[in-house]
């Protein structure tokens, strides 16, 4: 299954074993990053128990 930032299914597979291809939309990944600056979020500072 390949799916979009969104959650969007934007491809499907048959059960059979096989490889499924899709181009990326840079631009629309870079909207994303904006709208959720995951990265800028981090806080690496701290530390799992």
């Amino acid at each position: 299954m390949l799916v979009d930032s969104w959650g969007a299914i934007k491809g499907e597979m048959d059960k059979e074993p096989g490889v499924l291809i899709a181009a990326i939309n840079i631009g629309e990944l870079e909207r994303v990053r904006q709208r959720f600056p995951v990265l800028t979020q981090q806080r690496l500072d701290q530390k799992y128990r």
